[in-house]
């Protein structure tokens, strides 16, 4: 998947992130899988070591009042799930990801 790419010097990834998984500028990331309402996939390079990583991710504007942001990090698989959550529940929503 090409997607612009993101000047990130001093992380690892990092990706701006629409409501619908579309990527708007990626630095590491390879892919985002939208799997439900709020539940984001992000596939990671292979080169990212998740396994040594705090990511952070952090609705941004367009998410609905009061938006949080979960994450998993499945390092076995490369991938980290981000959860768009209101008090409602999961919610699609555009977010920041960083992994330093």
């Amino acid at each position: 998947m090409s997607h612009p790419s993101a000047i990130a010097p001093y992380a690892q990834a990092a990706a701006v992130v629409k409501a619908d998984g579309t990527i708007l500028r990626a630095h590491g990331i390879q892919q985002v899988i939208p799997k439900g309402s709020g539940n984001y996939w992000i596939k990671v390079d292979s080169k990212v070591r998740l396994d040594r990583s705090v990511p952070v991710a952090t609705p941004s504007p367009g998410a609905p009042w009061g938006s949080g942001a979960l994450i998993e990090v499945l390092s076995a698989e490369g991938m980290i799930r981000v959860l768009i959550q209101t008090i409602n529940g999961g919610n699609n929503a555009p977010f920041h990801l960083v992994v330093p």
